[in-house]
């Protein structure tokens, strides 16, 4: 078992060209539980970032990871923001893939079904042999109830896992909604609080 985190946020600063990229990849053995949960990535204005996250699930594994992302207080924005997931088994059979692909500079992000103006937007996700639907249920009744954020709680397919997501307009709230989440998947398999790191 391994929990994996940052010392400090990750700050993409403003470019003239190219941009930031960040390629992260576990490979589980069988039976191997992961957390990763790294410190918010800080987009700042006229800055491009692209991230791509891998993992490779051995027999009986367990992954979660729980993510931030977030723009400072001002009106102008970041210029471009990829990320991506994907979960395959030993085998190379595709379990999970998802990708986002956010343009400010050629659509608002303040409409429905984006941000709807809020500035900080992050996700978990907890993948391994079966999650069943009465964890996700339960799991989304608690996320329902987190003050200051917008939550959404899904199954992924073949009740392989479980994925929240999280909008809000400050840090703390969306941190908090995440830890709980977090925190209610820890107890369900390790029968172990999730930990309260002093950052």
């Amino acid at each position: 078992r391994v929990h994996i985190t940052t010392q400090a946020a990750a700050k993409i600063h403003s470019m003239t060209a190219n941009c930031a990229i960040q390629h992260i990849s576990f490979a589980l053995a069988a039976g191997a539980y992961a957390e990763y949960c790294p410190e918010p990535v800080i987009l700042f204005p006229q800055s491009r970032f692209a991230q791509a996250l891998h993992v490779e699930l051995g027999a009986q594994a367990w992954f979660f990871c729980s993510e931030l992302f977030l723009m400072p207080e001002r009106t102008e924005r970041f210029e471009a923001f990829a990320n991506g997931l994907t979960v395959r088994d030993t085998t190379g059979r595709l379990l999970l893939h998802e990708r986002s692909l956010v343009l400010p500079t050629q659509r608002s992000l303040d409409g429905p079904g984006i941000l709807t103006g809020q500035r900080v937007w992050g996700q978990a996700v907890f993948i391994g042999p079966r999650i069943a639907a009465e964890i996700v249920k339960d799991l989304a009744a608690l996320m329902a109830e987190k003050p200051g954020v917008t939550c959404g709680v899904t199954s992924l397919p073949r009740e392989r896992g479980i994925a929240v997501k999280v909008l809000a307009a400050q840090v703390p709230a969306a941190r908090q909604a995440l830890h709980s989440a977090w925190n209610f998947l820890r107890v369900q398999w390790l029968q172990a609080l999730a930990p309260q790191f002093p950052k």
